[in-house]
């Protein structure tokens, strides 16, 4: 249940930082996948090894799980 909880917070965080950012005039897709990375470096739990599954610096940042790119950018 812990776990959960713990997730459940990240994806609420995550969601949280994703439409503040997304409000930003930024376009640069490359700069928007380094602050995601930088994010990434930042958290220093992640019990289900989400982010090391899902958000690599070798993956498009549009196929990234809980990632949504606008269609300018697909």
């Amino acid at each position: 249940m812990e776990k959960l909880v713990c997730f459940t917070s990240f994806l609420l965080l995550l969601q949280y930082y994703v439409i503040s950012s997304s409000a930003m005039t930024q376009s640069n897709i490359s700069t928007d996948q380094l602050a995601f990375l930088s994010l990434k470096s930042k958290i220093i739990s992640d019990l289900f090894h989400f982010l090391d599954e899902s958000w690599s610096p070798d993956t498009s940042l549009c196929h990234w799980v809980g990632v949504t790119c606008g269609s300018r950018h697909q």
